[in-house]
């Protein structure tokens, strides 16, 4: 039996050797504060050369990598984010014991960095990539290596171009269906870089693209202004746009009348003529290596005809968005405990905010116990709303909404309403501020919410076509924000046809059995229908997001009855789009669209033309007729015109006689030799030149030879 203190005593030992044992188990599992280090010089890529670097491991670790092992993920920049624009092929092992890593890294791989200009190179392997031993375990840490050093490129643009639709609601090919250019307007492209030399800048492999923005499809245009075809000059060269650069792409589809098919339209872009198109750069390089990709703006303006007055009959003074205070307290069962973080509470119609209707949209912040909110103003929220492009707006306080706010609750009434079609607002980020909050929350803490909201009504702009009395007139329907619009069945009515005949002055109609052979019948009810969307029939296709439809008067079609040919007239039927509730259930919104399926497509089209609205084209008021209407004269006769403006030269487009002529005092001569069947009367002001300040009458003969 063993004494106490001799048991006391091994008692003491065992604690040692149990105190020792669980050090050494401490110190296995303990992280290394360094646990490799650089062994070699820093990387500095600065051209397309292979470059090694070498990493020594510490704390007894070992390096667990497989020879030619990919490590091209292994490179950050400063912000922990991945170096290059590609995880593999860059970097690979090409060396490895169990102390020491080398890698090399092929800068002529590389396809971009993730930085607009030089940055930090660092390294960061994962946690497999060391071995733990009996000493120390590692944890994934980084170490900077070296720098890259490529030029940043900026660019700024004003690039103007314009087009005038003479009373128009689009371009014609009367008047010239390509945009023109402002020549002092340009995008300039700016290379810094220290020291950097022009020499060095490749630029033969750049592109320029159409990207991707609000209220436009890149489907839908061609630019054919895609290279960079300036020299530089201190890092500097220009890049423009000329007549034709930039058409609207129909597509493989036949259009055989040039007055129809998709056009420029000045309900185009934001619903009042502005297109505003992002165009991107890339494929610059600086010895060898890649330049970041960048994008700039062009504003595309069509105009000649001011939808005000449609937009009232439309929409008439509008439906205003009022704020409804009412408290929410007694929908929030439980509030927040003290100390713990406001609630916020969004209520309004549908399933998101919608900043295009005619509700307001509430946030309420329910608040904890410990904070008394009563003392908040206006202008102590903020919000914004941001778009995919990268456009922000802010709201306006006591404006664009209001506040109601007590001890334990705040209501954010927005009554904003949106009426442009670009930008389109995706975001909504609510903030407010602290400094008025009594309690124990921080008064400098400031908190936000951002929702996912919904800025603009899925539309459709008739942009072409229009005229039904002309055979082959194509009239296209551009729909804007259907996520999932891939076939015309969703969206149009099917289209057929009956064939019909006089025979012995009674209407008959064909019946048969196969395409070609088949008998009278006396009613459409008994009549054959036939598939009337066809190449030689309506045509009706989707390109892109646009319907085409082609306008078929007194199409025939030969059939055979009683063993003889007959000659029968077609009678179409179908083609039209069809309205929201009547179209797929299955459409949906891309973001921050909402589908309206109350109203037509077409319903909002004139949106933008409300009389709220002070921008968009105002035009020189031309007498006896102005706007869309068309204006009869006789062949040898003439008619004096006048414009408001007291300052106006009067000029002619279209006119084929040298004998057609308007006088310095706006009287209009019709030529006897005039051949063309439509003029177009030009009012530009003397006093300001901007394209606004053009109006136009269309005449045309009403005695063609």
């Amino acid at each position: 039996m063993l004494s106490a203190s001799l048991l006391t005593g091994l008692v003491a030992i065992n604690g040692l050797i149990a105190g020792g044992r669980a050090g050494i188990l401490y110190h296995r599992e303990a992280a290394c504060t360094s646990p490799y280090q650089l062994q070699s010089d820093t990387l500095a890529i600065d051209d397309t050369s292979a470059q090694n670097l070498t990493l020594q491991a510490n704390c007894g670790l070992k390096w667990k990598v497989e020879t030619l092992a990919d490590v091209t993920s292994w490179f950050i920049d400063c912000n922990d984010n991945l170096a290059f624009n590609q995880s593999t092929t860059v970097a690979q092992a090409v060396v490895v014991d169990s102390s020491t890593l080398t890698i090399q890294l092929d800068a002529s791989q590389i396809a971009g960095f993730s930085t607009n200009g030089p940055g930090a190179l660092k390294v960061l392997p994962p946690s497999g990539a060391l071995a733990t031993t009996g000493k120390a375990s590692y944890e994934p840490a980084s170490l900077a290596v070296g720098s890259y050093s490529i030029p940043k490129l900026t660019v700024q643009s004003n690039i103007m171009g314009s087009a005038y639709t003479h009373a128009k609601s689009t371009l014609k090919e009367l008047f010239g269906i390509n945009v023109t250019y402002d020549p002092n307007t340009m995008a300039l492209l700016d290379l810094e870089l220290p020291e950097l030399e022009d020499a060095a800048i490749g630029y033969d492999d750049a592109t320029v693209s159409l990207a991707g923005g609000d209220g436009y499809y890149t489907t839908e245009y061609t630019l054919n202004a895609d290279r960079l075809t300036g020299s530089w000059l201190n890092g500097r060269t220009s890049y423009s746009l000329q007549e034709g650069d930039m058409v609207i792409n129909t597509g493989d589809y036949l259009i055989t009348d040039d007055d129809s098919g998709r056009e420029w339209s000045c309900l185009g872009g934001d619903g009042q003529g502005n297109y505003i198109f992002n165009l991107e750069v890339a494929g610059i390089t600086y010895n060898g290596l890649p330049v970041a990709a960048a994008q700039f703006r062009a504003h595309i303006y069509i105009y000649g005809y001011n939808y005000t007055s449609d937009a009232a009959t439309k929409y008439g003074a509008g439906t205003p968005v009022d704020a409804v205070i009412e408290p929410l307290s007694d929908k929030v069962s439980n509030p927040p405990t003290s100390g713990a973080e406001p609630i916020f509470t969004w209520v309004g119609e549908g399933e998101k905010p919608n900043l295009a209707d005619a509700f307001a949209d509430d946030v309420y912040i329910t608040w904890p116990q410990d904070t008394d909110a009563s003392a908040l103003e206006a202008c102590d929220v903020e919000i914004v709303l941001s778009s995919l492009s990268g456009d922000r707006a802010t709201l306006g306080p006591d404006l664009d909404y209001v506040i109601n706010t007590s001890s334990n609750e705040t209501q954010i009434a927005i009554t904003l309403q949106n009426w442009a079609f670009q930008p389109v607002y995706t975001e909504m980020t609510v903030t407010v501020a602290g400094a008025r909050l009594q309690g124990t929350r921080p008064a400098a803490a400031a908190l936000s919410k951002t929702y996912d909201i919904a800025s603009v009504f899925v539309y459709l702009t008739q942009q072409g076509g229009g005229g039904t009395t002309v055979d082959g007139t194509v009239t296209t329907y551009s729909f804007y924000g259907l996520a999932n619009l891939t076939d015309v069945s969703q969206i149009t009515v099917p289209s057929n046809y009956t064939l019909s005949t006089t025979v012995d002055g009674v209407t008959q109609y064909f019946a048969g059995t196969t395409n070609s052979t088949g008998v009278y019948v006396n009613s459409t009810a008994a009549a054959t229908v036939f598939d009337g969307s066809g190449v030689e029939d309506l045509n009706v296709q989707l390109i892109g997001n646009t319907v085409y439809v082609t306008t078929r008067i007194n199409a025939t079609a030969t059939k055979t009855v009683d063993g003889e040919p007959v000659t029968f007239t077609k009678a179409y039927n179908g083609g039209a789009t069809l309205s929201p509730d009547a179209a797929s259930p299955y459409l949906t919104g891309e973001p921050g669209y909402a589908i309206n399926r109350t109203a037509t497509w077409i319903f909002h089209e004139k949106w933008a033309w409300q009389e709220s609205i002070k921008i968009g084209w105002g035009g020189i008021d031309v007498q006896p007729y102005t706007g869309k209407f068309e204006w009869e004269m006789d062949k040898g006769s003439s008619q004096q015109f006048t414009a408001n403006d007291p300052s106006v030269t009067w000029s002619l487009l279209g006119n084929e006689s040298n004998s057609t002529t308007v006088s310095s005092n706006g009287t209009l001569f019709y030529a006897s030799d005039e051949t063309s069947a439509a003029i177009a009367l030009i009012a530009t002001s003397t006093t300001d030149k901007s394209y606004a300040g053009q109006g136009c009458v269309n005449v045309v003969s009403s005695i063609l030879a």
